[in-house]
């Protein structure tokens, strides 16, 4: 991608129309077309950490990126990120790797063989190659078989004999995509063996070409969520969603989902943030996997408890998860 992540912490002070303007010629500048869903009211600082999308890579777009980015040169940009966001070490407790677990990593890491035919974790119904695992190492971004293998644990944690977990199904990073361009009629089997309406929670990974998010289906609360450590909204996912449920329970059930009383929910502030455009991919591992344990009356700001500190640490304990093909909370 061309363009690093960028935080913008900008003081709004204006009136609330000029606000309005200026919200909207930064979403511009940042997102591109796809637009973020946050609101901002007077005198109120916004943390903006985003990464800019693909939008802005195409060279017919690039004066135009210009031009904008220079418009906000005059701008107040703040060095600390706003307290109105969640913050990075919110009564976290790590739990420890193993030694053994921790030294197996590290001599995967070192070999840097980048075979792709070096598997190194197989199962589930997924594979991980040595160059896979290695991008668990520094800031290198998340792929498919990472996050995929990721989904896959959460399911057979879900699926254990005796599991203290909620009824969880994740679907993989493939679905959305196929979905949005085969339509539902070709999608229908990929619940052949799960019924959906029996789960608490649908995960979905959603991956935006150079960004990881995640959406879930929520039955316990009736809501589609979406968590977005760029600060992202995703009405497109969520619209998305709410089609794929109806025509699920019209193929499989013979009548339409009654939607009537579910909502959109996009919890900007209470969504953890990163301060790189790399950690996208962990961030989003951790919501689908915090989000499968259910919530069990926590607000929401307290269940996310981690923030971009911790991200090395996940790095490597999701390394020594996929290694062992098992969470480490059981």
């Amino acid at each position: 991608m061309g363009f690093s992540s960028t935080r913008y912490a900008i003081s709004l002070v204006t009136d609330d129309e000029a606000d309005d303007e200026l919200r909207k010629q930064l979403s511009m500048a940042l997102y591109g077309p796809q637009q973020p869903q946050v609101k901002t009211s007077r005198a109120n600082i916004v943390d903006w950490n985003v990464e800019a999308t693909g939008y802005w890579t195409k060279k017919e777009n690039r004066d135009e990126f210009n031009s904008l980015n220079q418009s906000f040169q005059d701008i107040s940009f703040l060095e600390e990120p706003s307290p109105s966001l969640p913050t990075t070490d919110r009564h976290f407790k790590q739990i420890p790797i193993p030694p053994d677990g921790r030294e197996r990593v590290k001599r995967v890491w070192r070999r840097r063989s980048f075979n792709d035919s070096d598997v190194v974790a197989s199962g589930l119904q997924c594979s991980v190659t040595q160059r896979d695992l290695c991008r668990l190492d520094g800031l290198e971004w998340l792929n498919d078989s990472l996050v995929n293998m990721y989904m896959a644990m959460i399911n057979d944690r879900a699926n254990r004999s005796g599991a203290s977990v909620p009824r969880v199904h994740c679907f993989n990073s493939h679905f959305l995509p196929k979905l949005r361009h085969d339509g539902y009629e070709k999608m229908q089997r990929w619940t052949k063996r799960v019924d959906l309406f029996s789960m608490e929670y649908v995960i979905v990974p959603v991956h935006r070409g150079s960004h990881w998010t995640t959406a879930i289906i929520n039955f316990v609360e009736k809501r589609f969520e979406y968590y977005d450590s760029l600060a992202g909204g995703g009405q497109d996912v969520q619209d998305l969603l709410r089609m794929y449920l109806d025509d699920e329970c019209m193929a499989k059930k013979g009548r339409t989902f009654p939607l009537e009383d579910w909502a959109d929910f996009t919890p900007v502030h209470l969504t953890p943030q990163q301060d790189n455009g790399s950690d996208c991919g962990v961030f989003a591992c951790q919501f689908s996997e915090y989000r499968s344990r259910g919530s069990s009356g926590i607000p929401l700001g307290q269940i996310f408890d981690f923030g971009q500190e911790q991200m090395p640490y996940f790095r490597l304990r999701m390394a020594h998860e996929i290694l062992e093909k098992r969470l480490m909370i059981s």
